[in-house]
């Protein structure tokens, strides 16, 4: 990913990451960046599949998706983001959108992220959400974890219809990533890696009395 900021000032010193769940490894990645003095940021990381995102800093954030090998710029509108957060601003004239992105996945970035606010997600967006979710997790058998996701899922999708001014194309495009990511977390399947995780028990170490 590639970024300029606009609206950026040297004494922001800004900083950020990006978050996103490996489906294959299990693991959650987190990828610190810094802003430079220009507004310009760059990250790279490497992909094993498409990717839902969170890209997110002390004075933006945003879902997008990121594929495998792909190059995404995105130019975010620092003032449109102050301006649209602001209870005292937020009835003044629209700055333009908050994000535009050009290359992989753009079309969908567009709408991913500029709804970011609006949009429900199935994934934990926090550190403390993700360990909150592990906890549950870790006690679940293979039955409740399936109806975990299920019933997040069909819950995100009921509330992605409710969204005002959602366009028919991308209300499509959000459904099936609500989809995509429930299929891939039911595929990873942690519960075991979790359980042993809470517990402070080696991954390869044999469990006793665990069903």
């Amino acid at each position: 990913i590639k970024g300029t900021i606009l609206g950026y000032k040297p004494e922001m010193k800004l900083k950020g990451h990006l978050n996103y769940r490996n489906m294959l490894s299990g693991n959650n990645e987190d990828i610190p960046f810094s802003v430079a003095e220009d507004g310009t940021f760059s990250i790279k990381t490497v992909l094993d599949h498409p990717t839902n995102a969170n890209i997110t800093s002390t004075m933006f954030s945003a879902k997008i998706c990121l594929k495998p090998e792909g190059i995404a710029s995105v130019e975010i509108n620092l003032p449109e983001i102050t301006r649209a957060a602001s209870k005292l601003l937020q009835n003044k004239p629209s700055l333009g959108k908050g994000y535009l992105f050009e290359g992989s996945y753009a079309s969908i970035n567009n709408g991913y992220a500029n709804l970011s606010d609006k949009l429900p997600s199935i994934s934990p967006t926090t550190q403390q959400e993700f360990m909150q979710q592990v906890k549950e997790i870790a006690t679940m058998n293979a039955s409740q974890y399936k109806n975990y996701w299920l019933t997040r899922r069909d819950d995100a999708i009921s509330k992605i219809k409710q969204v005002p001014s959602i366009s028919p194309s991308f209300q499509e495009v959000a459904e099936e990533s609500i989809n995509l990511t429930t299929a891939m977390q039911l595929i990873s399947h942690p519960i075991e890696s979790y359980y042993r995780y809470i517990n402070h028990i080696s991954q390869d170490s044999v469990l006793k009395d665990y069903t």
